[in-house]
């Protein structure tokens, strides 16, 4: 054989190995998905796999995206392509169970017929188009939800977005969350009463109150949440422990020195149940509250107060804290995304054991040399001037919150 030909059928048969090669490889790993970017961008969470494969019925994924105004901006195109590859992955990892599509919502088309009707956010630019960037999910039975915009500054919460949005289409009535606490806000039962965090909670959630001597736990409950919780029983204890080994699901939010507690009668604010704290379950869990409260002068808020001759003055009060942004997470999903401060009153700091079998993340500090205060003082009306002549500077900014994540241990292995 001349050696041109011999050539030409190599090279032949070579393109025919490449090319079938890709198809097989295409066909075989077709859901699987290689990683190289530093914060695993394009990687499913394990809760967002666990999502897609408890579905009942597939979900319906239709991207919106107007690609002739995004291209003319940097930051939506190339956040265009993140949600895109994500997309992608939940319908590789999903197989039947979800159906994705995209269309592009030109001017008086009916993909812009379908985006308006969907209540997607039309962006108007510099230009004569506006820009539509969202997010509609259908279910089997028509239910729709929508993420009316795709902002790329919650690339954070992206992932979380949209895995929410598919278990609300899976599970369209609203997660029911049992709440149990002594403040007298978070007790109330009408629609718009109560601290103004119990009220959002009810636009999204079903809330049913636990009564602080409750037996059993009610059932089908998907999240618990204890705030400032009574002093507990053992077998009310070991309720809570094997509902959060079953679930894995709770809000927990404690105080040392609460200062809106109840008391014990009418008017009694002298026998009220200043601290709460996690009993059994820090010695399992790794994590315990202080005895303490906390007080930091370097986020502490302005306090409108009056002088011995009565004139109004505003203060620092160490007590009363500020915790800006720059000192939460960037990282996690909980914190990345708040823009404005939180503000606490005496919190208590978190000890956080280093050799716990759980993981544990701060979430939230304080700043670099905050001081403890005696919990029954800080529930008291200290000023300004009396907290900073008890305050004795730390050496290390404390733990104010906290995510505990993997496997747990009973609290009451016996």
């Amino acid at each position: 054989m001349r050696a041109k030909p011999y050539l030409l059928s190599a090279v032949a048969a070579l393109t025919a190995l490449f090319v079938g090669a890709n198809i097989l490889v295409q066909d075989w790993f077709s859901a699987s998905r290689i990683d190289f970017t530093e914060n695993r961008l394009f990687t499913l969470s394990e809760g967002s796999k666990s999502t897609l494969e408890d579905l009942s019925d597939p979900i319906e994924l239709t991207f919106v995206y107007t690609a002739s105004v995004g291209q003319n901006y940097p930051a939506v195109r190339a956040y265009a392509v993140r949600v895109r590859e994500l997309l992608a992955g939940y319908a590789a990892f999903g197989g039947a169970n979800i159906r994705l599509r995209e269309i592009d919502p030109a001017p008086f088309s009916e993909a812009e017929d379908e985006a308006l009707a969907a209540g997607l956010v039309a962006i108007e630019t510099d230009g004569a188009d506006p820009l539509y960037f969202g997010l509609i999910g259908h279910n089997s039975v028509d239910d729709e939800r929508i993420i009316p915009f795709l902002a790329p500054e919650r690339e954070t919460a992206l992932e979380y977005d949209v895995t929410r949005l598919i278990a609300r289409l899976d599970r369209p009535e609203p997660p029911r969350i049992g709440l149990l606490s002594t403040l007298p806000g978070m007790t109330t039962i009408g629609e718009d009463t109560g601290y103004s965090i119990l009220q959002d909670m009810r636009k999204a959630f079903q809330i049913e109150q636990i009564s602080e001597g409750f037996v059993a736990l009610p059932p089908e409950m998907d999240v618990l949440m204890l705030a400032h919780p009574p002093v507990l029983t053992d077998w009310q204890l070991w309720q809570i422990d094997q509902f959060i080994l079953r679930k894995g699901r709770a809000l927990i939010l404690l105080d040392p020195s609460a200062k809106t507690a109840q008391g014990t009668g009418p008017f009694n604010m002298t026998n009220r149940q200043i601290r709460s704290d996690l009993d059994r379950f820090a010695p399992a869990w790794g994590i315990a509250l202080s005895a303490e409260a906390l007080a930091d002068t370097q986020t502490a808020l302005p306090i409108e107060t009056s002088d011995e001759a009565g004139r109004a003055t505003v203060l620092q009060h160490p007590l009363f804290m500020s915790v800006p942004p720059g000192l939460m997470s960037a990282t996690n999903l909980i914190t990345a995304d708040l823009r404005r401060a939180i503000n606490l009153a005496a919190p208590g700091a978190f000890k956080i054991d280093p050799g716990a079998s759980t993981q544990i993340e701060t979430l939230m500090t304080s700043g670099p040399a905050p001081a403890t205060i005696p919990a029954e003082r800080a529930a008291q009306d200290l000023s300004a001037a009396e907290t900073l002549e008890i305050y004795t500077a730390g050496e290390a900014p404390a733990s104010l919150a906290a995510r505990l994540t993997g496997p747990l241990i009973t609290a009451f292995p016996e």
